[in-house]
C-alpha cells in the first residue's frame, strides 16, 4: 500500500487528541501498530497523546552557544 500523511489542525478542544486515539486503536485493531508514526510540533501536545515531537523523531538536538542562541544538531 501507499504510504498515507496526514496532518490535523484544529484550535484547542477540537478532538484532535480523540481522532488520533481512534487512528491508533483501528491501527492496533488490524495488527499495522509498528506501521503508524505520530509526531507533533510541541512537547504538551505529545504528552496529550502519548507519543513523540517532530524534533525528537528527527532526531534534533539543540544546544545553545555563547550568545545564548539556540542551534540545531543534526545528527
Amino acid at each position: 500500500p501507499s504510504q498515507l500523511l496526514m496532518y490535523l489542525d484544529g484550535a484547542g478542544g477540537t478532538g484532535k487528541s480523540k481522532v488520533i486515539k481512534v487512528i491508533c486503536e483501528y491501527f492496533k485493531q488490524t495488527n499495522q501498530e509498528k506501521t503508524l508514526v505520530i509526531c507533533t510540533l510541541t512537547g504538551f501536545a505529545a504528552s496529550n497523546i502519548e507519543d513523540c515531537t517532530l524534533h525528537s523523531l528527527c532526531r534534533f538536538r539543540f544546544s545553545e552557544d555563547d550568545d545564548n542562541d539556540y542551534r540545531y544538531n543534526f545528527l
